[in-house]
């Protein structure tokens, strides 16, 4: 069930990325992104309230701490993320961000104690060496300028600070109230989002799309990164080990991107670019197994 489970993710996270390319108008502009936040926030409070919250843990202090940065990580990756891909390539933007895996593979083996062999190793530094390849210069839709390259590493940082919460929280309360936790994450998210808006609205910024494009973009959009996130931290918490739920989920958001990507947005990568997404994954296989 764990690994079905994980299937479903992929695809939530490949969705999502298709999304963030394919809304380019959609999620332009300052006022659009924070209201497409409020949207992912106020989707992910009303499916946690119907799952059922335990407000308990919220006497806590150090549990409503936790739930505010994993809120504020989460809003920050997905909106570097968009900002990235939006004038830069898909199947890149997806390694990059991806490889954020490395951040709470490398500390659930510092902190757990999870083995940490020669493969995974030799993994993590064939990860890195395929960054290093689809950073070379390219022409034509794959080529990036420094602006995209800035936030989609700032992404992948906060994107990995995801993930290392994610852990932190499943071994502190041994993968209970996941649900009350990630209920308070989105209230902050949701309230951040708002005081963004509201700040955006005051310097009078437009929308630049239609509301029904707006809605289906945004809803579809709050639906992936809700459910995603739900079982990313019931998978990531405990469910599967650290060093294959990770690698896993990313190395095939990675194949999967690049693939769409190719197909919907006919984007062309130079020969060094597709080698460093074949090393990339041969990188999570490594790590993996």
């Amino acid at each position: 069930m764990a690994y079905l489970l994980l299937a479903v993710s992929l695809c939530l996270s490949v969705l999502k990325n298709l999304l963030s390319k394919g809304g380019k108008d959609v999620f332009r502009g300052g006022r659009n992104l924070m209201l497409s936040n409020m949207m992912t926030g106020a989707v992910a409070m009303i499916v946690f309230a119907i799952a059922g919250v335990n407000f308990s843990a919220f006497r806590d202090p150090l549990f409503v701490i936790l739930a505010f940065l994993y809120g504020l990580a989460t809003i920050c990756s997905q909106s570097l993320y968009i900002m990235a891909v939006r004038n830069g390539s898909l199947s890149i933007c997806s390694l990059i961000y991806s490889a954020s895996f490395l951040i709470p593979t490398v500390f659930s083996a510092a902190v757990y104690r999870e083995p940490m062999t020669w493969n995974k190793i030799v993994g993590i530094a064939c990860m890195l060496l395929a960054i290093l390849l689809v950073s070379g210069k390219g022409s034509g839709q794959e080529k990036m300028g420094r602006l995209s390259w800035g936030l989609i590493f700032l992404s992948m940082l906060c994107s990995g600070s995801v993930g290392v919460l994610q852990r932190v929280v499943g071994h502190r309360w041994n993968g209970e109230n996941q649900t009350g936790y990630l209920f308070g994450a989105f209230v902050c998210l949701f309230i951040l989002s708002g005081i963004g808006t509201a700040l955006l609205w005051k310097r009078g910024e437009r929308a630049e799309c239609s509301q029904k494009r707006f809605l289906l973009f945004g809803g579809t959009m709050a639906v992936c990164v809700t459910f995603a996130n739900r079982l990313n931290t019931y998978l990531g918490g405990g469910a599967l080990p650290g060093m294959v739920f990770f690698p896993v989920l990313n190395g095939g958001c990675i194949l999967l991107s690049a693939l769409a990507s190719r197909v919907m947005f006919r984007e062309r990568l130079s020969v060094r670019q597709m080698i460093g997404i074949g090393v990339g994954l041969c990188a999570i296989i490594l790590i993996a197994i």
